[in-house]
Parts: structure tokens; sequence; C-alpha cells
């Protein structure tokens, strides 16, 4: 009877084993149609923590994209960086909040405020916490995709965001073949850009 329990009990736990990486994989695959053009965007952007799943286990591609998230995976990625051996002057430094109650407790303040110190966003006059949930355009990311590519040596330092983010092949051309740098930034659109800065950065994988 104790042999029996033993090879059950085994039995289960190499199943469980076997089970719980599907699981963790099926995060998009359950979410996202497998033959999106964007999968393997998603797939990446989601592996090395640029961008992550709901709650409830969704992934939403199609939403466009929250300042917040933006924030958190340039912050990410500058992280991503210096593990690569490039790192910027400060972004070890330790975070300070400095903003009042209702910002200072937000979920992306500390992403927020190193992005800052290291000069990849600008400081906006009234930090507002409703302002960081708040939907991103296209040229805001391309803004601070530049700001990073500049600070990281990829490109040169005298033209436009929206031109060299263009001329990089980073952003995603619409259907129409216009950018529309104006509009909301969905967040497929959003992986399929920053897989094409890591490219660019780390072309070695």
């Amino acid at each position: 009877m104790q042999n029996y329990f033993a090879v059950t009990i085994a039995v289960v736990c190499t199943l469980a084993m076997l089970v719980a990486p599907a699981g963790a994989q099926d995060f998009i695959t359950e979410t996202v149609p497998q033959n999106a053009p964007y999968f393997t965007d998603l797939q990446r952007t989601y592996q090395v923590g640029l961008l992550v799943g709901y709650e409830d286990g969704t992934y939403r591609p199609d939403e466009v994209l929250t300042r917040a998230e933006l924030w958190v995976a340039f912050n990410r990625l500058v992280d991503m960086a210096r593990m690569d051996g490039m790192g910027l002057g400060s972004d070890l430094d330790p975070v300070f909040a400095t903003y009042a109650r209702g910002v200072r407790d937000h979920w992306c303040i500390a992403s927020f405020e190193r992005l800052l110190r290291v000069g990849l966003i600008e400081d906006p006059p009234m930090p507002n916490v409703r302002g960081f949930d708040e939907g991103v355009k296209r040229i805001e990311f391309a803004q601070i995709a530049v700001a990073a590519m500049r600070a990281y040596g990829m490109v040169a330092p005298d033209m436009r965001p929206a031109e060299l983010a263009i001329g990089t092949d980073i952003m995603v051309i619409q259907p129409d073949g216009h950018f529309h740098m104006q509009e909301g930034m969905p967040r497929w659109e959003f992986a399929v850009a920053m897989n094409r800065m890591l490219n660019k950065m780390f072309p070695t994988g």
C-alpha cells in the first residue's frame, strides 16, 4: 500500500511539473490568436518583462497602452541594458519619492522617477496620478524611444523624435501608409516597436 501511494504521489508531482510551464505559456496563447501577425512580438516582450498581462489573465493587445505601462517597460529596458553592460550614469541611484500623496502612491512612481533621473522623460509641471493611467499617443512612445536610443549611443542627436523613430524602422506603419503619431498606441503595436528596439540594442539576443 505504501508503494502504491508513493507511486501515485510521484506521478502527480511529475504531471504538475509538466502542466505548470504549459499553463504559463498559455497566458498569451489563450487570449491572443496565435496566427496574429504580432504574436511573437507579444511573446518576447512578455518573456523579458516589458509588457505583462492583466490580473484576470487576459492580455488585451488591442487596448491602448497607458503612460504608466510605458514608463515601467522602459524602466525594465534600462535594467536589461545595464545587465548587458550598457549602464547609464545614474540608473542605480536610489529613488526618493518627492511628489504629493496620490502621485507618490501610484504603482509606477519608482519607474517614473528613475526615468526622470536618467533623462529619458521630462518632469511635467504638476504630475497627476490620473495622467499616469491615460492612454499613450504614438508620439509619446517615439519621444522616449529616441531618448533611450540616444542615451545608449545608437543614433545621432540632431533629428526630431518622430523622424528618428521612423527612420530607424521602430514605429509601425499604418495601413494607409502613414504613422498617425497623435493617435493612441495599442499594446500589440507597442510590443512590435519594442521588439524592434530590442533587436537593435541586443542583436545577439
